[in-house]
């Protein structure tokens, strides 16, 4: 007989990040059926589950209504990190879960503190070799950054990048698309919001782009800078070492490509 599991999360706003790659994955394995649903409504028409997992994977994901989890559950937290509301509200659901699982290894104390238990465990975002394909691209751009203005500071960094590198690419791209301007460019940029192992650091590296990225706690933990990728701490810094790596083709290529069999092999 096969494992039931349950995803609940919102999809009607957004349908990437966690909930999908988790969807997708799940549906590879042979001993387990898997169902998404949308958080609302009765859902005890479908049967029971062995498992439900709530995914909340950022604030346009957010499920504010009191909607019940069925157990035993399992709550995917992402985005703690945006302010205290949004830490207090993550806290409170999580209350009604059985185990916890947070995408930032920083948070899992938090939630541990709020919580009162250890059920709470650290599972690093990841990307799907599907949505970001491998290719060989020729280069185009010398830096690229793909990703939204969210705040003043990643504004601000942004701007001392494309100065110094005009023949750049920024934008909003998904899946097969954002993978390209990766391949063509020589310098995939990244800067998080509050020092957090985002998305972008697995996605850039698993289309086979050169990663040059924010340090933080969770980066270090999975990777090792100068082998799979270049880190910075300040924007100063990232400058100098882009400067460095464009000019030096076959030294970013090789850490290329180590980041890409790291991020594929696990």
């Amino acid at each position: 007989m096969k494992t039931r599991i349950c995803l609940l999360y919102e999809s009607r706003i957004r349908n990437d990040g966690a909930g999908l790659y988790l969807l997708e994955s799940l549906k590879k394995r042979p001993e387990i059926e898997v169902i998404h649903l949308v958080p609302e409504g009765d859902i005890r028409e479908f049967g029971t589950f062995d498992l439900n997992i709530w995914i909340d994977h950022g604030e346009d994901g957010w499920i504010k209504e009191n909607y019940p989890c069925p157990k035993p559950n399992l709550y995917w937290v992402s985005d703690c990190h945006w302010s205290k509301e949004a830490l207090a509200f993550r806290i409170a659901k999580a209350k009604e879960f059985d185990v916890v699982c947070c995408n930032h290894p920083h948070q899992v104390q938090w939630m541990k503190d709020g919580l009162g238990h250890d059920r709470v465990h650290w599972v690093p975002f990841a990307m799907h070799p599907q949505a970001y394909p491998y290719e060989v691209a020729a280069k185009k751009y010398d830096l690229c950054f793909i990703g939204h203005l969210i705040t003043m500071a990643r504004i601000e960094r942004l701007d001392t990048m494309l100065r110094a590198f005009p023949s750049s690419f920024w934008g909003k791209k998904f899946f097969e698309k954002a993978a390209r301007v990766y391949q063509e460019s020589k310098i995939c940029f990244n800067e998080s919001v509050a020092k957090d192992l985002n998305m972008r650091n697995f996605e850039v590296m698993g289309a086979g782009g050169f990663l040059l990225t924010e340090r933080c706690e969770g980066l270090m933990a999975l990777f090792q800078d100068g082998v799979h990728c270049v880190m910075w701490d300040t924007i100063e810094e990232a400058v100098e070492k882009a400067k460095y790596y464009v000019a030096h083709d076959d030294e970013r290529e090789k850490i290329a490509q180590a980041g890409y069999a790291e991020v594929m092999t696990k």
